[in-house]
């Protein structure tokens, strides 16, 4: 499986929605790390409203979905 971050923005309420896919163990949540800070470099602070493990991530894949409420800086 190919390495993902699928990401999905809400306009109005500014819920960002962020899938990883296809990392192993817990190697999706240095992605997460990675993601948050290049948000960070852009001047978008991310607050973690919900986690969860998906699924597939019981089979070995790190896969999550994530909302985060997003705001500028």
């Amino acid at each position: 499986m190919d390495k993902k971050v699928i990401v999905g923005v809400d306009k109005t309420t500014g819920k960002i929605t962020a899938k990883f896919e296809g990392f192993k163990g817990d190697a999706c949540y240095t992605e997460e790390d990675v993601f948050n800070a290049k948000l960070k470099e852009r001047g978008v602070e991310m607050e973690l409203i919900m986690e969860e493990r998906t699924p597939e991530a019981e089979e070995g894949d790190c896969v999550r979905e994530e909302e985060h409420h997003a705001q500028s800086t």
